[in-house]
């Protein structure tokens, strides 16, 4: 799990369980069929008093009524390329300097919307406006008045809007305004992201996201290719999340639909709890569950308490009990000690029998001979 602000600064990169890149903040706002922006207008008194509340300047943005029958609606714009798709909370956060008056509950509130249509900062006006929906809108009724009272901040919770981009909704912002723009005092002044000197507090989006697990090497132990020997084999999948933590691996097991006429459909499905992501769970089909001879698949995922990986693709497994072990490998030459290796010595062979000696001459008579 992750946690992310979007706001107006330099992008800047994350740990990779975080790699959201922070955006640029763009934002309008538009009064009774005018954009009103580059000029700074002052707050007479707490409820605005003459000189009307303080709002539509390129430092502050309006959104609510007026009693006097006044609309303003302000246009948010945050960078989200890079979102990931597992969004589980978002909250808009927004500094509030004026409202009608104080407390939690200011009036109907101000409501966000997400924008549904293309618009440009330079060029929107009231009207044409982009288009919005009111499907994940969100309202927020506090007030507060800038070192006078109140919290000083409005939130809402907009994770589904934000889960709407994360699901591949075009971001074309979002919308404040009051959820029923009658006749009646129920304003409030933001300040911008130009405002850097007074609050220094832009508009934030604050993302909670989980980056789903995945799945490394699929193994079979014991087997020879895609057959084992045994009828109680072990089937392994490594398990990763770049959010580490403690993942679960889920197995299945099922006929092979090459082969209906041994069975079809599930035989057995197993989990391994307590994995450490980046390493092997293993789960071992207990015995009577498999028959010598069948030929089945199988397939796992990775589940990290919140999201799932996507399932593997089928493994398909011969089962054959009757089959030899594998032999070990014959153990590799023993290196030689140095220079070329030494032939090995022959055994010695038997002897070779003696030489028999000349046979002895004999003489008779007398020596010399004549």
């Amino acid at each position: 799990m992750c946690g992310v602000e979007l706001r107006n600064i330099d992008p800047i990169a994350l740990s990779p369980s975080c790699s959201l890149l922070r955006g640029l903040l763009h934002s309008r706002s538009l009064r009774r069929g005018r954009v009103q922006a580059g000029r700074r207008t002052s707050r007479a008194g707490p409820s605005g008093g003459a000189g009307g509340s303080a709002g539509h300047s390129r430092f502050h943005s309006k959104a609510g009524t007026e009693a006097t029958g006044d609309k303003d609606r302000a246009y948010l714009r945050f960078n989200t390329t890079g979102l990931p798709s597992v969004v589980t909370a978002a909250q808009l956060v927004l500094r509030n300097v004026d409202a009608p008056s104080c407390g939690p509950t200011v009036g109907a509130g101000i409501q966000v919307r997400q924008v549904t249509s293309a618009w440009d900062g330079s060029l929107i006006d009231w009207s044409p406006q982009p288009t919005n929906t009111t499907t994940n809108a969100v309202t927020s009724t506090e007030g507060s008045q800038a070192g006078v009272c109140g919290s000083g901040y409005m939130k809402w919770n907009v994770t589904g809007i934000v889960q709407a981009w994360a699901g591949g909704a075009a971001n074309h912002g979002l919308v404040l305004r009051a959820a029923s723009e009658t006749a009646t005092a129920n304003y409030r002044v933001f300040t911008s992201s130009d405002e850097t000197i007074e609050f220094n507090s832009p508009p934030k989006l604050a993302i909670t996201y989980t980056t789903p697990p995945t799945l490394g090497a699929l193994s079979v132990s014991p087997s020879a290719g895609s057959q084992t020997s045994s009828l109680t084999p072990s089937l392994k999948a490594q398990l990763n999340d770049a959010d580490g933590g403690v993942l679960t691996g889920e197995f299945q097991v099922e006929h092979d639909p090459a082969v209906p006429a041994q069975g079809t459909g599930l035989i057995w499905s197993g989990s391994a709890t307590g994995v450490q992501a980046g390493t092997t769970g293993s789960v071992t089909i207990p015995a009577s569950t498999l028959t010598d001879g069948w030929k089945v698949r199988w397939r796992a995922r990775a589940y990290d308490g919140t999201t799932y990986s996507a399932w593997s693709g089928w493994q398909s497994l011969a089962v054959d009990a009757t089959a030899p072990p594998r032999l070990p490998l014959p153990a590799p030459p023993t290196p030689p000690v140095c220079g070329r290796p030494r032939a090995p010595r022959s055994p010695p062979g038997p002897r070779p029998a003696p030489t028999p000696a000349s046979p002895s001459r004999t003489w008779s008579g007398t020596w010399p001979p004549p």
